[in-house]
């Protein structure tokens, strides 16, 4: 679905050129008509991560053109990228069940899903219930962009009850199928889009600090960083080719922080009262017992001050003996 929006935007700009004719110039001119462009909301210019997500798409148009031996150089490797900016948007608890408070149907089952998963929109829009594995608790995602990003998925207990409830409900081929289809694309079987649902629980309640239906999955992301999963074992959940692009999610709250520095305080303070304890449980040890007047008590003559004393002063007088 990706690739299909992006050759959209191409078609646009490169329309009426040969392959051939497009160079590392003609690339760039690319990007800067691309960042000019309105959002499709209206509200503000397309961003550089945009037109990023652009480029892939004609990289690979041009791989393809090489397989093919077509002798074509690829100008797109030797164009630099926008420079993205911004924190990843990752949603709070309270905020995550006053969204699912609100949305319905299948706005709430797929925010759910994309919550317990990380899978991107399309990957669950697409997905065949044979994807789904309810025995052995695993969706197996198709992936949408790589090789590397169709991964298998553990399902957590939620996750497990939207699928089954689904899948008792309907039985269509897919799980998230189209009821109502459009005349103009009657060969599209499943749902490619929740926007219009997601934006008015949006407009509703989210109206200062907003955020799209990929917020789920960089929530399911950030949530893993935090409980300590390892960066190799999250690239592979998320479906990333690279664990540059998992290191996005590692990233530490104020708060975070604040208790990380509580608990290493916490942490010094009883190793010293261990430490301390145990050196005064040392020197107890070595002190006599004393009796109801607080005489030392020892427990056999040869521990006695005096006898030391005495053995001492033997000591140093053997030599005249």
């Amino acid at each position: 679905m990706l690739h299909k929006v992006n050759i959209d935007r191409l078609k646009q700009f490169f329309r009426g050129k040969l392959i051939n004719e497009i160079d590392r110039k003609s690339v760039e001119e690319f990007k800067v008509w691309r960042a000019a462009q309105r959002r499709e909301n209206g509200k503000g210019k397309v961003s550089g991560a945009t037109v990023n997500r652009n480029l892939p798409t004609l990289k690979r148009i041009f791989n393809h053109a090489d397989a093919m031996g077509l002798n074509v150089k690829n100008p797109v490797k030797y164009v630099p990228y926008f420079k993205e900016f911004g924190r990843v948007r990752a949603l709070t608890l309270e905020e995550v069940d006053k969204y699912l408070a609100a949305a319905t149907g299948d706005l709430r089952d797929f925010a759910v899903l994309a919550l317990e998963t990380g899978a991107r929109p399309m990957e669950f829009f697409s997905l065949k219930r044979s994807d789904i594995n309810l025995e052995g608790k695993y969706v197996r995602l198709p992936g949408t962009k790589t090789r590397r990003s169709k991964r298998d998925v553990p399902l957590t207990d939620d996750a497990l009850e939207v699928l089954k409830r689904r899948m008792e409900k309907d039985a269509d081929t897919f799980v998230f199928p189209v009821r109502r289809p459009k005349t103009k694309n009657m060969d599209v079987k499943h749902i490619t889009s929740l926007r219009k649902a997601h934006d008015a629980v949006i407009a509703k309640l989210f109206t200062e600090d907003p955020f799209t239906v990929y917020t789920f999955r960089h929530t399911y992301g950030t949530r893993h960083a935090q409980a300590g999963t390892e960066l190799p074992v999250l690239a592979e959940l998320m479906g990333h080719g690279s664990i540059q692009t998992t290191m996005i999610y590692v990233h530490s709250s104020k708060k975070m922080k604040i208790e990380a520095t509580a608990r290493l305080q916490a942490y010094v303070e009883a190793a010293r009262r261990a430490k301390q304890l145990q050196q005064e449980e040392k020197a107890e040890s070595w002190k006599p017992k004393e009796d109801e007047w607080g005489n030392p008590i020892y427990e056999d003559e040869a521990s006695s001050p005096q006898l030391e004393k005495s053995a001492r002063s033997i000591s140093r007088l053997s030599p005249l003996i």
